[in-house]
């Protein structure tokens, strides 16, 4: 990512949003998930050390399905670009690290969010 000024940013990311895996009796249901993204983040700092963040953008959401009855299989391959949209807390330890917590929603189908926790090198 990268910030304008202070109080806005960009980012750029990959995410894998992980594998999920369902069996009844002799039915099987497995997803992969992943997404690209691109979002703007509006940033308001809290002293010199804490900011707390809201983000929205698209992200192009891939699911890989394949689910099996014991008789019949599908396999699925879905592509497409959905709005998504966060917000997050974040500890800066001087002007090259910190750490950050976001929570992530994403317009698709189904339910999809996303929690995480993660370190920044900025540059």
């Amino acid at each position: 990512g990268f910030n304008f000024v202070k109080f806005v940013g960009i980012e750029l990311s990959y995410r894998d949003l992980g594998t999920f895996e369902d069996t009844s009796g002799s039915s099987t249901v497995n997803a992969d998930l992943v997404s690209y993204d691109g979002a703007i983040r509006g940033i308001l700092p809290l002293g010199k050390w804490f900011e707390v963040f809201a983000k929205a953008g698209y992200s192009n959401v891939a699911v890989d399905l394949e689910a099996s009855d014991g008789l019949s299989s599908i396999v699925s391959d879905e592509n497409s670009w959905e709005l998504f949209y966060g917000a997050g807390f974040g500890i800066n330890f001087g002007k090259h690290f910190g750490i950050r917590a976001e929570w992530e929603e994403y317009d698709v189908d189904a339910s999809l969010n996303a929690f995480s926790v993660g370190g920044l090198i900025k540059f």
